[in-house]
């Protein structure tokens, strides 16, 4: 898939004055590699001349960076535990973070939604029939290897099962998927109804890509926001020229391979 150049991205999205919104179902600010990739990729879209707001829940530690639109869910909602994984907490907090989103677009519009993980992208799915906004769904991780990671090994099978069940129900109703390495392109192009990228194409770990992929690092600033901008703008073009294409479906039920 094509790539276009920073300089034809900028005078496409200054042109369309493209408004992203930026979905991080996570406590934000926190030292962790979800967050750091979502702010840094934020920024970088700024810097791109996209109108950009970043919307995660209304917790955290630390700082809030000044120089972002910073849209937090109400901090009463948000669960106090920071770390990562599955709660029961982040149900509240996920109901608060889809209602800020769908309450915020009524005033700005948003042309489309850049979901940084799994529940970011459910969120994003179901604000889609009120919003009509696109979904690009940013996959940290696979599933189908991550969830097991929080239990007992005794429970592996049926976690994989499960994970492998979500990537596939996601995969087949966002609008377009950004992946870190081509494992993650090969579990989920073959459900993705939308085009798949892989940014950055010319960092390392694409030669040695593991199974199990979370982020844990930035991304140069000339490379890490290509693919999202690109991407969305040819997703917002096509939603606009074809609306009805985009309507969620009734789920699939998925069989574990």
């Amino acid at each position: 898939m094509t790539i276009e150049t920073q300089d034809e991205l900028g005078a496409e999205v200054q042109a369309r004055a493209m408004r992203v919104a930026v979905l991080g179902a996570f406590p934000f600010p926190y030292p962790q590699g979800s967050q750091v990739y979502a702010t840094d990729h934020t920024r970088a879209l700024m810097g791109a001349g996209v109108d950009v707001s970043l919307f995660t829940y209304g917790s955290g530690i630390g700082a809030t960076p000044r120089d972002l639109d910073l849209v937090p869910s109400p901090g009463w909602l948000s669960p106090r535990i920071m770390r990562s994984g599955p709660t029961l907490a982040k149900i509240p907090a996920d109901a608060a973070l889809l209602q800020s989103f769908v309450h915020a677009h009524r005033e700005r519009r948003f042309d489309v939604v850049l979901a940084h993980n799994v529940e970011a992208a459910i969120i994003g799915l179901a604000a889609r029939p009120f919003t009509g906004t696109p979904v690009i769904y940013i996959a940290h991780t696979i599933l189908r290897y991550e969830l097991a990671a929080y239990a007992a090994r005794r429970w592996e099978s049926p976690l994989c099962r499960i994970g492998l069940a979500i990537d596939r129900f996601i995969a087949r109703r966002v609008d377009g998927i950004i992946v870190l390495c081509e494992d993650a392109e090969r579990v989920l192009a073959p459900y993705a109804r939308g085009p798949i990228e892989i940014t950055p194409r010319d960092h390392p770990m694409h030669h040695r890509s593991p199974r199990f992929v979370p982020v844990m690092r930035s991304f140069p600033n000339a490379t890490r926001s290509t693919a999202a901008t690109s991407m969305a703008t040819r997703t917002c073009t096509f939603w606009r020229a074809r609306p009805n294409a985009c309507r969620i479906r009734r789920p699939a039920i998925c069989n574990a391979s």
